[in-house]
């Protein structure tokens, strides 16, 4: 819409002397200086931000604590710092301000996980590292390890490949074991140990500790030797029922390609090459119609523009006594490449009770995954083909399972192409169950039974199809697979947890001391069986189960059993949380090792020197 004056002569230079008028009073009012120091305890402290509320503009308090910074009548400062609570001041006619910030206790008392415990951040004086679900959820992955990568140093975390869903490569400090199936660190969710990456879902976890030192093997043993991360999953809050929903949807493209020659190109590269080599070209002797073709084999195999999506809804609330938490998470991911994909429904619900010296927590989750895999090999067999030969879409079907594959290389280009009707799709169902009741016989004396259960079962269901490849010369039986097959593979594993756990807790004046005691009894059983069949020409591709195969492949069938016991002593002292002391020794005894080598003794201690807290130093900061 567009507004028109007309205006008089005497009208304009009115006009434009009012218009001169409060260009000048709106410029002479926009700002007004304000200075201050900004202390905390007595002390000034530095690096304290000052912004002004509502907006991204502001300043931070110098080495001295002061700070200058100009801003408009009516506007809000906000003083906020690390372990202090936040302040606000409305500005009037205020030129200097200064400005006491209050300890927060909430922030000064904060604790992390340090495996079999609590300890407070400030008395910690191993390599423990803390990083909240703010961090995690503002990624778009399905990985934890993805949602971590470049938050903590010291933790190398790779890409295992691009399949949708699949879950990172962990390295804490490198290299920590010969064995190629414990290179990744030990995970622990909500007490429980698992055997493997439990692949939780980031939208139902409310924090991860990564204890990063090798002292981690004194607490957890040899499982430890690559470090460990102690997960802790979203809980209930007391108050009114709160619900949270959440979604996002991202695409993917492949956007770093491999670069090809195209038809003419190739055709001119194959020409030199055997030109060189004294030898005619016989490109066009196998196949007259080349320059018919352009083919794109990569881009027939890749999707771009694959989807993402998820969806998280969150429940939660209780009494002062009672907390309770449902938390479950959708998430669907196709592939970049064809004939792949992912989806996954995780599930946890939470409970937890609070009634005078005694505490109980249970909590149970459930995980339902789907994957679709692609071929093997398929994006490299993509690069091997030539462009002069017909697409893949373009090739002529023979009977209910044949195709003429009219090229020089018929048994080069069937890799690619009857590996394109394979049908591999994989299930995985996981369930654990975490437990523990807690109760205070007297001051600072607590016994703790932790109980824990997980069951993982896994399905594999891999069908190649009868495919039949004709050239020039009839059937190719090398470039064809004359007989369709079926694999079935399962796997399903369980392992049980119980330990008991006694702490003692108690101060003396500036001395406080903190002793654990740990006995724990883990079982893990193990079993594996593949089963397979292949079916007859006359069958070809009409059935898709094992009772309606020809000739049985061998099956095969794996049990593990295993079992562990392990004691654990810890001893944690402090004076005015200033010099601090830690000590710990497990001793394990696992069945996977010969009588002879069957226990192991691991020792860990650090001690730790909180130099802020010194007199001497608090006043050579001023």
């Amino acid at each position: 819409m567009k507004i028109k004056l007309n205006l008089t002569r005497r009208q304009k230079p009115k006009l434009l002397v009012w218009a001169l008028f409060f260009s000048f009073t709106f410029g002479y009012a926009q700002t007004t200086e304000i200075k201050g120091t900004v202390i905390a305890e007595g002390f000034p402290i530095g690096g304290v931000n000052v912004i002004i509320k509502g907006t991204i503009n502001g300043t931070y308090t110098d080495f001295d604590g002061n700070y200058t910074i100009k801003v408009e009548k009516g506007n809000t400062l906000v003083y906020s710092y690390v372990g202090y609570k936040t302040k606000e001041i409305l500005i009037a006619d205020q030129n200097n301000i200064n400005v006491t910030l209050e300890p927060d206790a909430a922030a000064l008392q904060e604790v992390i996980v340090i495996g079999y415990g609590t300890q407070k951040k400030k008395e910690v004086t191993g390599a423990v590292v803390n990083i909240s679900n703010d961090v995690i959820d503002k990624t778009a992955t399905s990985d934890l390890g993805t949602a971590l990568q470049g938050q903590v140093a010291g933790v190398n975390i790779q890409a295992s490949s691009g399949r949708p869903g699949e879950a990172a490569n962990v390295q804490i400090r490198g290299l920590g074991s010969v064995s190629p199936n414990a290179l990744g660190p030990l995970y622990v969710v909500d007490g429980i140990p698992y055997e493997d990456n439990p692949n939780i879902s980031p939208e139902l976890i409310s924090s991860v500790d990564i204890l990063k030192d090798g002292a981690a093997a004194s607490i957890y043993g040899t499982r430890a030797s690559n470090g460990v991360i102690l997960i802790t999953t979203k809980k209930g809050k007391s108050g009114s029922i709160k619900v949270d929903f959440n979604t996002y949807t991202s695409i993917q493209d492949i956007t770093s390609g491999t670069p090809l020659m195209n038809t003419q190109q190739q055709i001119y590269a194959e020409d030199v090459m055997l030109k060189a080599l004294g030898r005619d070209p016989l490109i066009f002797f196998f196949n007259p119609d080349a320059l018919d073709y352009d083919s794109d084999f990569v881009g027939d195999v890749q999707n771009d523009g694959a989807i993402i999506r998820n969806y998280s809804l969150g429940v939660s609330g209780g009494s002062e006594n009672l907390t309770l938490s449902f938390n479950t998470n959708y998430f669907n991911q196709d592939g970049i490449l064809v004939n792949s994909g992912f989806d996954r429904l995780a599930t946890r619900f939470t409970g937890e009770f609070r009634k005078n010296k005694f505490k109980a927590f249970a909590t149970i989750g459930y995980t339902n995954e789907n994957r679709e895999q692609e071929p093997w090999g398929l994006y490299e067999y993509s690069i091997a083909q030539k462009p002069w030969q017909p697409p893949l879409t373009g090739l002529n079907s023979i009977g209910g399972n044949g195709v003429e594959i009219p090229v020089r290389n018929a048994i080069l280009y069937s890799y690619l192409s009857q590996q394109l009707n394979n049908e591999d799709d994989r299930k995985t169902t996981s369930v654990n169950i975490a437990a523990n009741l807690q109760y205070e016989f007297f001051d600072g004396f607590t016994y703790k039974i932790n109980l824990g259960r997980n069951t993982y079962d896994y399905s594999r269901s891999f069908f190649q199809p009868q495919y039949l490849v004709y050239d020039k010369d009839g059937l190719n039986p090398t470039a064809s697979r004359e007989n369709a097959k079926l694999e079935e593979n399962y796997i399903s594993t369980e392992r049980n947890v119980i330990e008991n756990m006694f702490t003692y807790k108690k101060s003396f004046g500036k001395h406080n001391l903190n002793f654990l005691a740990v006995l724990s009894y883990e079982d893990f059983k193990s079993k594996t069986l593949g089963l397979g069949v292949n079916f007859s020409e006359e069958s070809g591709n009409s059935s898709k189960t094992l009772g309606a195969g020809s000739d049985p492949i061998a099956p095969t069938s794996y049990i593990d059993e295993r079992k562990l016991a392990g004691k654990l002593g810890r001893v944690q002292y402090n004076f005015d949380e200033k010099y601090l002391f830690s000590a710990s020794y497990r001793r394990d005894g696992s069945s996977r090792f010969s009588e002879k080598n069957r226990y192991g003794d691991f020792f860990g201690f650090s001690t730790g020197w909180n130099i802020h807290e010194e007199n001497f130093f608090k006043m050579y900061l001023l």
